[in-house]
């Protein structure tokens, strides 16, 4: 009721950015409905939710937002008083080959004995990379990652206190630049990885998340201010 014209317009814009987020994470378009469907709303419902309340962002935006500052002076308060907030974690960067012990079509696990012949054909190809093999090439050839396939199987790794593959992150880091592990053995397979360039840990320049601690205390001072707006109302 509160929304003028210019807040509906910029509601839209805000819907039109959303609503494809919130389709992402949906495998298909059927899915993301039957999803709606399960909230007990129609797909029509759903969208006209979102659009509402993208309308109601625009307005909460102009009368309250709008009207808040935050200095410099409070960002930077922000940004030494949480030191943790910031830190990048050690990251390194590897590459892997990897030797599936999943079907690539169902996902299933292999059998026993497929398990088995691809542990073999790893063990081979590793005796060629510690022999000095072209790495790249042979992650060309035989690994079946096809992600990490097509930038010659590499990937930047953070460190993390509980991470996805704990098994692959461990070895990762305890590997010098250019040296071959072993056979690491994970819930994907097998991999054979080779240690790249590590970076420390350190604290992410001020200039580069001065904007986002700003809009961070923006939207905290809106939301104490939410309630007796509302109230208001």
């Amino acid at each position: 009721g509160r929304a003028t014209e210019e807040d509906k317009i910029k509601g839209k814009e805000i819907f039109e950015k959303v609503l494809p987020e919130q389709m992402k994470q949906a495998p298909s378009e059927e899915s993301f409905n039957r999803q709606v469907r399960a909230l007990g709303l129609t797909p029509e419902q759903f969208r006209a939710r979102i659009l509402e309340e993208a309308t109601v962002q625009a307005v909460i935006d102009r009368e309250l937002k709008s009207k808040k500052t935050v200095s410099d002076a409070e960002a930077r308060e922000f940004y030494e008083k949480n030191p943790n907030v910031f830190l990048e974690p050690e990251s390194v960067r590897v590459s892997h080959i990897l030797f599936s012990t999943q079907d690539a079509l169902s996902g299933r696990e292999l059998s026993d004995d497929q398990k088995l012949e691809k542990k073999r054909l790893a063990e081979k190809i590793l005796a060629q990379a510690k022999t000095g093999a072209d790495f790249a090439g042979l992650v060309k050839q035989h690994s079946e990652d096809q992600t990490s396939k097509l930038r010659a199987g590499e990937y930047t790794i953070a460190r993390s206190p509980r991470p996805a593959v704990p098994e692959f992150e461990a070895a990762a880091f305890s590997l010098a630049s250019n040296q071959i592990s072993d056979i690491v053995t994970t819930r994907f397979g097998y991999h054979i990885i080779k240690g790249g360039e590590k970076t420390p840990a350190k604290k992410t320049e001020f200039a580069k998340v001065e904007a986002r601690i700003k809009e961070t205390l923006l939207q905290d001072a809106v939301q104490k201010d939410l309630p007796a707006y509302i109230e208001r109302l």
